[in-house]
């Protein structure tokens, strides 16, 4: 008899956690939040899980049917498991706009310790140490992050000018923020048509290639995306609820909450990677790492961005939310995405490759600016 996959019983789980929530009385939410912000958290890391494991089975056949890079479908896997953290944005939204935008860019922090922490387990060559790099990531990924890197550097030029103007700019507002979302997700999606149209043709030799899946019909990919996305709401709406609770329970600086609100709203992609990586398909699992960093930057941040602009022209802000404030954190914030996407390109460019060097730089620098956006932010 063939064993009911892992992944399943998540589902299973996560499922009846969500229903066992749903009979919980308010009286008794009320009493004790923490309970059921914690039973919310748990079902919705179990929903993820499944989530995750479901798109690495769709994203395996779509390769397959293809006859693309494992490079690129996960990233189209990557940009379906994002779907918790646009569900938890999209709460958190309406209830702070700031902490919304907080997670975003904060999420681009907490998946680059993650890329950097990954490349010490990608399989290295015996006489180098070194991983050779796939051709989507020396190419196209490289341009990317030197676009990232501009962004990064520009906006937080214009708001270190904006704060020393003569009134001082004190808020980007509405129609500025929607304008930075559009512009940057038009980036994305010429980046995805590149990546789909002149780097999806695998390299891999056969010998070296994963079971050929093509056998299997499209129905059962889809319906494999279908359970994915599903499982990836679910999971996203519980993990908001959670978030919604430590909003107003935990009295964290802004930056503190948002490290662990955005580590738990992205906790897909770790499954993801971890999953993949354990059954050595490592493009799936480096596509996910990359695309941590790269897509967050140019689809959630400027969702986000676009989400507060579209709450605010509804009436849906809280009261007194004029626009995002201009402040010392976001300055901050902004202007060292410059150096974390520059880094990760100056380290590509040369040879290809990732060493355990490469990743030991990447991860002191990183924690290095997370911890002064912990003590500053």
């Amino acid at each position: 008899m063939k064993r009911i996959p892992f992944w399943i019983w998540s589902l299973v789980l996560g499922a009846a956690i969500g229903a066992v929530s749903l009979f919980i009385p308010d009286a008794t939410a009320s009493a004790y939040p923490w309970t059921v912000g914690l039973l919310a958290l748990a079902g919705g890391i179990a929903w993820i899980n499944a989530a995750s494991e479901s798109l690495i089975h769709a994203s395996e056949i779509l390769s397959s049917r293809n006859n693309w890079n494992h490079f690129v479908s996960g990233t189209i896997g990557e940009i379906i498991s994002t779907l918790p953290e646009v569900v938890v944005i999209v709460f958190v939204v309406i209830v702070d706009p700031i902490a919304a935008l907080l997670i975003a860019i904060v999420t681009i922090y907490n998946n680059a310790v993650i890329f950097s922490v990954y490349s010490f387990f990608l399989p290295k060559t015996t006489g180098d140490g070194e991983y050779a790099l796939p051709a989507p990531i020396y190419k196209i990924g490289r341009e990317v992050l030197i676009v990232g890197s501009t962004i990064a550097l520009i906006l937080g030029f214009v708001f270190i000018t904006g704060r020393f103007a003569d009134p001082p700019k004190q808020v980007i507002t509405s129609a500025e923020t929607a304008g930075i979302g559009v512009l940057m997700l038009c980036i994305f999606v010429l980046y995805l048509g590149s990546l789909i149209s002149h780097y999806s043709e695998s390299e891999l030799p056969e010998s070296h290639r994963p079971e050929d899946r093509t056998h299997e019909p499209a129905g059962r990919m889809i319906a494999l995306f279908a359970v994915g996305t599903l499982a990836a709401f679910v999971g996203g709406h519980m993990v908001a609820v959670f978030a919604e609770m430590m909003l107003h329970k935990v009295h964290l600086s802004p930056v503190r909450a948002a490290l662990v609100l955005a580590f738990f709203a992205g906790i897909a992609e770790i499954f993801i990677i971890i999953e993949s990586h354990l059954k050595k398909e490592y493009e799936i699992a480096l596509s996910n790492a990359f695309g941590g960093i790269t897509q967050v930057k140019f689809l959630i941040f400027p969702f986000t961005l676009i989400v507060i602009s579209a709450v605010q022209w509804l009436g849906l802000a809280p009261e007194g939310f004029s626009g995002v404030p201009i402040d010392g954190t976001l300055i901050f914030l902004m202007v060292q995405l410059f150096p974390v996407f520059f880094v990760l390109f100056e380290l590509m460019e040369d040879s290809h490759t990732l060493s355990n060097f490469d990743g030991a730089a990447m991860l002191g620098l990183f924690l290095m600016i997370i911890y002064f956006l912990v003590t500053i932010g």
